[in-house]
């Protein structure tokens, strides 16, 4: 079973109080005593370089690797591989020795900064300063408090939200954001919301989780430094003469002496994210679980930017043959994560794959911002399934099988029209009514004593419309058009032709 994250006690959102599982010492003379007047919220996500690849559920210990160090050191560990002894920082050859049959992947710093930005632009419901951080996000939420009805209402609903998606999250909710940083990266759950006990909260944190050089670090060790608390102990003359005064302006920062400002995430403006198939898939219904997992980022980042599309496209990658691109088209902006599902399981099917998929990307540009869609009281129309119709038939038959149609300026009937996309319409060009059914070529009728005739004698309009046209071309018209009904109650439009005195039918209304 994947971690969870150890539950944070209920709390009343006071001055005086505060909860912290890091151990509290007396140093407390960095800081001054008052409460914050902000919070920060840090998640960090441990196993974030392994949860990016989306890996089937299996025993077998798995590991991620980086290989920019020599020794390529082992970045994230699955529940298997920890069980067999091997932890983060292990050269990936000593984990080999270990475990035989070890999975190891090569880390993914891409997919992993898309993942960021995916979760960022989700977390802007939650506050609009989020900032991205190497292995999380930071949310600054004293602003969001009355909102949501309070410290303990906020957090259950953000943990309830970063649950869903990562199995493992540390939070931590400081009153800086260097410190709630620190705090999610040491423990697990830390809760600090006075500015007074911050320091002796963070004191007995390790000095190895600061961002320190190498010389910083053996400095430390030789002088017996382990802990942030017997660091904050020592001179400040001192500290800037053997370790540089930026030392000093990451402490000051850390405890909140000195400002700590962060940059602020703006969503982006497309939507891409890339999904390695582990191992190579090479069948339609073997991509539909990846699929799966980008359409749900897609529809949850549209929801969270109130955004929609009218168009995804898919990029399935080979390794020996050019990329396969699949254009998806939406003529309505209302669709769900099962919809879109359905509508690219269509696209996907009518593929010819001759080769394994080793990658799949999906881009979308989200268009513009939109309302609050109103629901009926009663069940809903039928008209709301002609959308998702219209969508399943163009990517079942293909675009140009699909097609609408739509009147344009001429006068002549047989050239007042023209294919179009569907739903699509000139509202500038208005005529008199026009028959739904256009013959193809004008029926002759017959005439019996003066009348015209389709099956039975026909009841003719007095009121006519005369089209004289074409007279530039090689197709001129000269014709006065009536409406009118036969003994079967079927309507048509009539034309008696100028120059010869020929009745024709030419539609039915």
């Amino acid at each position: 079973m994947p971690p969870s994250i150890p539950t944070i006690p209920t709390i009343n959102f006071g001055a005086n109080q505060s909860l912290s599982c890091v151990p509290k010492s007396s140093t407390r003379n960095w800081a001054q005593e008052h409460h914050s007047d902000t919070l920060w919220l840090a998640i960090h996500l441990p196993l974030l370089p392994l949860e990016v690849f989306a890996l089937d559920p299996i025993t077998t210990p798995t590991v991620v690797y980086d290989t920019s160090q020599r020794s390529h050191s082992i970045v994230a560990v699955d529940d298997h591989a920890q069980r067999n002894g091997i932890i983060t920082g292990m050269p990936l050859s000593v984990a080999h020795a270990r475990v035989t049959g070890l999975r190891a992947f090569i880390r993914n710093c891409q997919a992993e900064q898309q993942a960021l930005v995916q979760l960022a632009t989700q977390a802007t419901h939650w506050s609009p300063n989020v900032s991205v951080h190497s292995s999380g996000l930071l949310l600054e939420i004293a602003g969001s408090l009355r909102l949501y009805g309070g410290l303990n209402s906020l957090l259950a609903a953000i943990k309830s939200w970063i649950n869903r998606q990562y199995s493992c999250v540390h939070l931590a909710i400081t009153p800086t954001p260097s410190s709630a940083t620190l705090c999610a990266r040491h423990s697990s759950s830390v809760l600090i919301v006075n500015q007074t006990r911050l320091v002796a909260s963070i004191s007995q944190i390790p000095v190895d989780l600061l961002e320190l050089n190498q010389h910083q670090q053996i400095l430390l060790q030789q002088i017996g430094v382990q802990q942030i608390g017997a660091l904050l102990r020592l001179p400040r003359s001192g500290l800037a003469r053997r370790l540089g005064p930026a030392i000093l302006n990451m402490l000051d920062r850390l405890t909140g002496v000195e400002p700590d400002p962060q940059i602020t995430f703006i969503p982006p403006h497309r939507f891409e994210k890339t999904l390695e198939c582990l191992p190579a898939r090479t069948q339609v219904e073997q991509l539909m679980p990846w699929a799966k997992i980008l359409v749900q980022a897609l529809v949850s980042q549209l929801l969270h930017t109130c955004k929609y599309v009218n168009q995804i496209d898919w990029l399935l990658h080979h390794a020996d043959q050019p990329s396969t691109p699949i254009t998806l088209r939406l003529t309505d902006e209302r669709y769900g994560e099962k919809s879109l599902l359905g509508l690219t399981r269509l696209a996907f099917d009518a593929i010819n794959l001759t080769d394994a998929v080793e990658k799949i990307t999906l881009s979308a540009m989200p268009l513009r911002h939109i309302g609050e869609q109103n629901t009926c009281l009663f069940s809903a129309t039928d008209m709301d399934t002609w959308p998702m119709l219209l969508d399943r038939l163009r990517h079942r038959l293909g675009d140009q099988q699909v097609l609408g149609l739509r009147t344009h300026a001429e006068y002549r009937p047989e050239h007042a029209w023209s294919f179009c996309e569907p739903g699509e319409t000139d509202q500038k060009n208005q005529c008199a009514p026009r028959p739904l059914w256009l013959f193809l070529k004008p029926r002759i009728l017959d005439v019996i004593d003066g009348n015209p005739y389709f099956h039975g004698p026909l009841e003719v309009a007095k009121e006519y419309e005369r089209i004289v046209s074409g007279w530039w071309d090689t197709f001129p018209v000269r014709r006065d058009y009536y409406h009118a009904r036969n003994n079967h109650h079927i309507d048509l439009w009539i034309f008696r032709e100028l120059n010869t005195g020929h009745w024709f039918a030419h539609g039915i209304f």
